[in-house]
């Protein structure tokens, strides 16, 4: 498959004392990502607030949306999407994270996820 695909984004990313604030915005056009001829235009965007409640915990709510244009068929509708999480940092390099994955667009209700994962480092 032969796909050229553009993207361009922007970031930011703000702090104030213990609350950090980022989001992001992309825009991504694909000319043939399935070999079928059909193009493909996306655009995404999310924010999400981290809040250091103690050193060790972290609580974290993430909002976004995805649109996508289909130039062959019907476009889907737009993905909205709300992620709280808990992370706690047990040490150095360990960290464990709780966090719900909620779709909010009417064609993903009922897709809930809900995610345990621990992550560590050598």
């Amino acid at each position: 498959i032969q796909n050229d695909f553009d993207l361009i984004g922007v970031d930011f990313d703000w702090w104030f004392r213990d609350l950090n604030v980022y989001g992001l915005y992309v825009q991504q056009s694909d000319d043939d990502p399935r070999g079928t001829g059909e193009t493909i235009d996306t655009d995404a965007w999310s924010v999400e607030g981290d809040y250091t409640i103690y050193p060790w915990l972290i609580g974290v709510l993430r909002y976004g949306q995805t649109r996508q244009d289909f130039s062959i068929r019907a476009d889907p509708a737009t993905q909205q999407f709300l992620v709280p999480a808990v992370v706690f940092m047990a040490r150095a390099n360990v960290k464990f994270t709780a966090e719900a994955q909620m779709r909010l667009d009417d064609a993903g209700k009922g897709n809930d996820a809900f995610v345990l994962a621990v992550d560590f480092a050598f």
